[in-house]
């Protein structure tokens, strides 16, 4: 299934990564200030006018390579949230990147469950990032180099660093508490335990985004 959803300062290919309706942009604007733009050390940040693009999301007619691309995305979320240099932005890009995996996934039938874990861990990592907004460092969308950028499908909301220490260990609390839904989750049907434990587990791995410097 195709989708045509509008997203805000959209630079560059997504890898078919597609958007949750959860996450889209409600006002407000990035910092355009030529300093923000040296903030995040390897990653360039875009500014610009509201993009239409075409998402795509994941075919269900292969559970393993269903499985598999969810596995891939994650991974490549999870890289791209590390290459940022202030840990006050990984609460807010972990959950923009989950929100993007929940999309794809299916609502209904054996992926509908894995789907709903990974849209309620963006939405509780997207509060964190709301309430607890810097009010010194720039809310920002943030594109990766090279040849075929990624882009956040919004502004990334940083952290107060003066309470980043907290709110990385309540984030750490809500992937925990995700992995092992996850896995719980994985015991009800043998045919969807291999792909819930294998998701699980990177799920898992993100948690390496929330340690403090």
């Amino acid at each position: 299934m195709t989708k045509i959803i509008r997203t805000v300062g959209l630079v560059g290919a997504f890898a078919g990564l597609a958007l949750n309706a959860a996450c889209n942009v409600t006002g407000g604007g990035p910092t355009t200030s030529s300093s923000t733009t040296q903030t995040l050390p390897g990653l360039f940040v875009f500014y610009g006018s509201s993009t239409t693009v075409n998402v795509t999301q994941y075919d269900t007619s292969d559970a393993i390579a269903l499985t598999a691309a969810v596995v891939a995305d994650l991974s490549a979320a999870i890289a791209f949230c590390d290459a940022i240099a202030q840990n006050e932005y990984s609460v807010d890009c972990l959950s923009e990147r989950l929100s993007i995996v929940a999309a794809k996934l299916p609502d209904s039938g054996d992926f509908a469950e894995m789907r709903t874990v990974i849209a309620d861990a963006s939405a509780q990592l997207g509060a964190i990032a709301g309430q607890n907004t810097s009010a010194v460092l720039p809310t920002q969308v943030i594109s990766s180099s090279g040849p075929t950028p990624v882009s956040t499908t919004r502004p990334l909301r940083p952290v107060a660093t003066e309470t980043l220490a907290a709110n990385l260990a309540a984030a750490d609390a809500i992937i925990a508490r995700a992995e092992v839904t996850l896995l719980r989750s994985s015991s009800q049907s043998e045919e969807r335990a291999l792909s819930y434990q294998q998701v699980a587990a990177i799920v898992g791995r993100s948690r390496s985004l929330l340690r403090s410097a």
